[in-house]
């Protein structure tokens, strides 16, 4: 299997999910203000919502979808509009819920516990 090209190394995505409760690492906080500063409205410092599902698509959360961003997104802001604040509670969002996600395959799939946060072997 090849890596994607552009896509978080295995060591980024474990860094990524290995932070579940307590927000994103530095680098990862990093790479969502770069991406927001792209996507921001002009002469504006927030975002559309419209723009969260290619923000998170370009940070590489390939299970994001129209309708798993609007569950998430009516628990952040009710507005049209979301401040950088806004983008990050989203990112974080989806990364735990992508973390669970990915901790269900790996049960289903090996028989593994990811109790705790780490994935043992049952």
């Amino acid at each position: 299997f090849g890596r994607i090209p552009g896509a978080p190394t295995s060591a980024e995505l474990l860094q990524r999910q290995g932070s579940r409760g307590k927000g994103l690492h530095s680098n990862e906080q990093v790479r969502v203000i770069r991406v927001g500063r792209r996507y921001r409205l002009p002469d504006s410092s927030e975002v559309s919502k419209d723009s969260v599902l290619d923000i998170l698509a370009h940070l590489h959360f390939f299970g994001a979808s129209e309708g798993n961003v609007l569950e998430i997104l009516k628990g952040v802001s009710s507005s049209l509009t979301l401040t950088f604040g806004d983008v990050l509670e989203v990112v974080e969002a989806f990364a735990e819920r992508e973390r669970d996600e990915l901790l269900e395959v790996f049960e289903e799939r090996c028989g593994c516990s990811g109790a705790g946060g780490e994935m043992t072997r049952q």
